[in-house]
């Protein structure tokens, strides 16, 4: 029985030893742990995509119905300061 060639993280470059758990992901060999943070990373990266997505679509002018029920709503209204609780 021959030997297995050893296993590289795609992550760490690091070796898999035989014992320990291994995830093969889109062609590439990593440790659980770095697999777990590689996924992470990219929901992250796409978190960040889509925040930047809704900001520059709020910059070209689009607006959700939220902010424009606020902007039809007027100016607020101050509470009045004639009653003044402390006298002179």
């Amino acid at each position: 029985m021959s030997p297995k060639p050893p296993v590289w993280c795609a992550k760490c470059n690091l070796r898999i030893a035989p014992y320990d758990l291994l995830t093969t992901y889109r062609g590439a060999n990593y440790h659980q742990d770095c697999f777990l943070r590689l996924v992470r990373e990219e929901a992250d990266e796409q978190r960040r995509e889509q925040a930047l997505g809704r900001l520059r679509s709020s910059e070209s002018g689009e607006h959700t119905k939220a902010s424009l029920a606020l902007k039809s709503a007027g100016p607020q209204e101050m509470p009045s300061q004639s009653g003044n609780r402390f006298p002179d």
